[in-house]
């Protein structure tokens, strides 16, 4: 339990929010759906998406390198994208009931536009306070200097924050730096966790 009281919730997106996702599973799907081999730009993929992520690229640039290899509008894809970005409406009803007692943060890998569409589909600039996206960073979790951003940002210690995420990787290096951390499985293991916090719903 943590002696510090807690100021401070920070949540991922992908994965918490939403189910989980990846690269890879949606380009196999374009492959299925479009009918042409996945294989010759594999590699090539995920590095561009990395790049894209943090900000090293511009999303628009992604999307349409990834068009013109499957044939396929730009924008097509980023639709068949996002759809496959299934809600979590019982999370997002958790981070609400928060929204007046603690400070909320939105922690996130992700692409520019990808971004822009859900935002304004979900409000996400209404509901938390700051949204630290890897593309603005610089830099993707789990880089400790995204995590050093974010206290630098921060008018609480590290000890009075806690970072929600569904890997374990992201949740070790928040772990290094003294923040209070919850691994995330289903949204009712979250309630008992947040509760383990004196953290109520």
């Amino acid at each position: 339990m943590p002696q510090n009281k807690i100021t401070t919730i920070i949540f991922d997106f992908w994965g918490v929010i939403t189910q989980k996702w990846e690269i890879f599973s949606f380009l196999q799907q374009c492959e299925i759906k479009y009918n042409k081999s996945l294989e010759p730009i594999k590699n090539e993929s995920k590095e561009l998406w990395d790049n894209a992520v943090i900000g090293k690229m511009s999303s628009k640039l992604y999307w349409d390198l990834l068009g013109k290899y499957f044939n396929i509008d730009p924008e097509q894809l980023l639709k068949d994208c996002i759809e496959l970005d299934w809600f979590r409406d019982d999370v997002f009803e958790i981070i609400k009931s928060l929204k007046w007692k603690y400070k909320l943060w939105l922690l996130t890998n992700i692409i520019k536009d990808w971004f822009i569409v859900v935002d304004k589909i979900h409000g996400f600039n209404w509901l938390f306070d700051i949204i630290q996206t890897s593309y603005e960073a610089w830099c993707a979790k789990p880089n400790e200097k995204i995590y050093y951003d974010i206290l630098d940002k921060l008018e609480s210690e590290a000890e009075e924050c806690i970072f929600i995420d569904d890997k374990k990787s992201n949740v070790d290096a928040a772990q290094k730096i003294w923040i209070n951390w919850i691994l995330f499985t289903n949204p009712e293991n979250l309630k008992k966790s947040l509760l383990e916090f004196l953290i109520t719903i």
